[in-house]
């Protein structure tokens, strides 16, 4: 009996067993595509994933519970107009939820858990994120009183256009996936380069990424701000620009592929 309680407690799992499980290819690249994960989210969610997988928790259960604080904080955004800390509290429990993202990461790569249903589920739920909280805010800013940093510029947007940018916004994260999927089913789009597991990471393939990386942290400092407004009109433009850039390369691969068809069949 003593040995088996001596057993239980050895199994117990640890930050520095975490912590061993991040290698250094995943860590260079959460420095490129989630660099306020890299640098905030992934040390604090080294010391909270041992709780999760200590009391029996796998990573899709993890990524399943993130959906409280997900729905919750986008439905507290869609009720801003009852109060300004709803705008607040929402994009909190927003970056809660992100923080689970970087936990059930951490519990699948400890545990061997890495599938196909968990990427799937972990892209639908992260798909919830990018296409309601646009609605939620728009929805949520037009219904609200103007903000204080609108109020104190002088500035006067008529509230359709949060309606506005709320669903264009929407209709280009649509887009974006529609584009992705085919371009790399078409003519092998790759949107996003492979970072060379040996090169030198500089800051001119971190720069690129920067806006999306920080979009969620942002939306919370937006919220405190009082320029949520500012926060939804940058973010439907640079996705417009970034659908704009996938259509236009799509567009140049395939018609370089067509001419490289074309000469190879002269040549023969």
């Amino acid at each position: 009996m003593l040995e088996s309680n001596k057993n239980d407690k050895r199994k117990k799992v640890s930050a520095r067993d975490i912590c061993q499980c991040y290698t250094s290819e995943k860590a260079r690249s959460d420095m490129v595509a989630q660099t306020w994960i890299y640098l905030v989210l992934r040390p604090i969610s080294f010391y909270l994933t041992p709780l999760f997988i200590n009391l029996g928790f796998s990573a899709n259960t993890v990524t399943c519970l993130g959906l409280f604080p997900l729905l919750g904080g986008m439905a507290l955004i869609l009720l801003g107009s009852h109060s300004p800390l709803n705008f607040t509290i929402g994009a909190m429990l927003v970056n809660i939820w992100y923080l689970g993202d970087a936990i059930d990461g951490n519990i699948a790569r400890f545990q061997g858990q890495t599938s196909k249903f968990g990427a799937i589920l972990d892209w639908l739920v992260g798909m919830l994120y990018h296409t309601f909280l646009p609605v939620c805010l728009g929805l949520g800013l037009y219904l609200a009183s103007p903000e204080r940093a609108m109020l104190a510029l002088g500035l006067d947007f008529p509230k359709w256009i949060w309606l506005l940018a709320g669903a264009v916004r929407l209709f280009a994260e649509l887009l974006r996936e529609v584009v992705s999927l085919g371009g790399r089913k078409i003519v092998g789009l790759k949107i996003v380069d492979q970072i060379d597991s040996k090169a030198k990471i500089s800051l001119k393939d971190i720069l690129p990424r920067i806006f999306p990386n920080f979009e969620i942290p942002l939306l919370l400092v937006s919220s405190l701000v009082g320029v949520l407004g500012f926060f939804l009109l940058f973010y439907t433009i640079y996705n417009l620009a970034i659908l704009a850039g996938m259509i236009l390369l799509a567009l140049r691969k395939a018609l370089l592929a067509d001419q490289q068809r074309t000469k190879e069949g002269e040549n023969l």
